[in-house]
């Protein structure tokens, strides 16, 4: 499975970029709620990425970043930029309906740390409810990923690793965990970087 991260000058071209599908239940359950979206790589800026999920009235109580969006509904992305390290560094990036994000730096549990411990450049999220589903879109700015992983730009064939996520880790309404790789693991973890999806970047 490989994704391709297509290099755009605007954000409006998101539309024309390639869908990813979140939509391997691993865990079972039968609420599986469609969870969808596109990134993109936006030259000399950053990355941005942009998801939907047709759900309506999402489960939204946190109001603040660094707060636990994953008992919420949340949709997740979580990304290595600079796999051919081999330093198994990744970042997570969690979002709720209400644009609330948490946002983790390093290997994999426990010690993972608040990104701000390693740059003061920032992730920037925006949310929408709408009547029957909701969105979420986060822009991931190069200087950030320059201070985390040391990657100063990205050309086409450069590879990054990534997983996107659907999930809510509480009964209230309905606890299901979504994956866009299949996870073959008897209960549910998604800081599983062995897991992550190729992912290349394109014209």
């Amino acid at each position: 499975m490989i994704y391709e991260i297509h290099t755009i000058q605007e954000k409006s071209q998101l539309k024309d970029c390639p869908i990813f599908h979140i939509d391997q239940y691993n865990w079972g359950g039968d609420y599986r709620p469609a969870a969808y979206g596109t990134m993109a790589y936006i030259k000399e800026k950053g990355f941005v990425v942009s998801m939907k999920c047709e759900e309506k009235d999402p489960l939204r109580t946190f109001i603040n970043n660094e707060d636990p969006v994953f008992q919420d509904s949340a949709m997740e992305v979580f990304i290595d930029f600079a796999p051919e390290t081999e330093k198994g560094t990744y970042v997570n990036i969690e979002m709720n309906a209400n644009g609330a994000m948490l946002n983790r730096f390093g290997e994999k549990p426990p010690g993972r740390k608040v990104y701000t411990e390693f740059t003061n450049a920032r992730c920037f999220c925006m949310a929408q409810v709408n009547k029957d589903s909701w969105t979420v879109e986060v822009q991931i700015p190069l200087q950030y990923v320059k201070d985390l992983f040391g990657k100063e730009s990205f050309e086409p064939g450069d590879k990054i690793r990534c997983n996107f996520y659907k999930l809510c880790h509480n009964d209230i309404p309905i606890a299901h965990y979504g994956s866009y790789t299949k996870i073959d693991l008897p209960s549910w973890n998604f800081h599983l970087p062995e897991y992550f999806a190729d992912a290349v970047i394109m014209e």
